[in-house]
C-alpha cells in the first residue's frame, strides 16, 4: 500500500524538469576568490613585515587538497549511508554525532587510559583515526608537545579512508536500488 501526496506527480515533475540552482555555480568562484585573496593578503603581511616568503610545493598542496577531499568524501558518504538506511535525515544526523563524539571521541580515550593493546589495534581501523593520521602527516604548524603520535601512517590511512568510501558508497547504492520508492 502506498501514500502519496496528492499533487505528488505534479511536484516529481517540477523536481525533474527544474533546472541547476543560480546559487550553484558561483559559489564554487567565491570559493576560488577567497582562497586566492587569502594568498594575496598573505603576500602583503609578509612583505609588508620584511619576512622572505616561502609558498609550499606544488606537490604538497595537490597532496592536501587530495587529503582533504579524501577525508570529506568519507564522511559525507558515512552521512549519506546513514540517511538511506534510516530513511530521515534527523536520526541519521543523532547517529553520526554519537558516533564521532561518543564512540571515537570519549570511548577511545577512556580505554585508551588503560594501556590495552587491543584497543590500539582496533582504533586503528576506524575513521576518525585515520582521518586524524592524514592530516597529522601534513606536519604540525605550531608544536603541540602533550599530542600524541599518529598511530597509523599516510599510507595506511588513505587506503582505510579509501575503502570505507567505497563501503559506504555501496551500501548507500544497494540501499537506493533495493528499496521501492514509487
Amino acid at each position: 500500500m502506498h501514500c502519496f501526496h496528492p499533487d505528488a506527480r505534479r511536484y516529481r515533475k517540477d523536481l525533474t524538469n527544474s533546472k541547476r540552482p543560480k546559487w550553484s555555480s558561483p559559489k564554487s568562484r567565491l570559493s576560488a576568490n577567497e582562497r586566492s585573496f587569502a594568498a594575496l593578503a598573505s603576500l602583503i603581511i609578509a612583505l609588508g613585515d620584511h619576512q622572505s616568503i616561502t609558498w609550499p610545493a606544488a606537490i604538497d598542496i595537490v597532496k592536501a587538497v587530495g587529503a582533504t577531499w579524501l577525508i570529506f568524501e568519507s564522511w559525507t558518504l558515512f552521512g549519506m549511508a546513514l540517511a538511506y538506511l534510516f530513511r530521515q535525515s534527523a536520526m541519521a544526523i543523532g547517529i553520526g554525532l554519537a558516533y564521532v563524539l561518543a564512540i571515537e571521541g570519549i570511548l577511545f580515550r577512556l580505554l585508551g587510559g588503560f594501556d590495552a593493546g587491543w584497543v590500539t589495534t582496533i582504533e586503528k581501523l576506524f575513521l576518525g583515526q585515520n582521518a586524524g593520521a592524514l592530516i597529522k602527516s601534513f606536519g604540525q604548524p605550531f608544536a603541540n608537545p602533550g599530542a600524541a603520535a599518529p598511530i597509523v601512517t599516510a599510507g595506511v590511512a588513505v587506503l582505510v579512508l579509501a575503502v570505507y568510501a567505497l563501503v559506504f558508497a555501496g551500501v548507500s547504492s544497494l540501499v537506493v536500488r533495493t528499496r521501492d520508492v514509487t
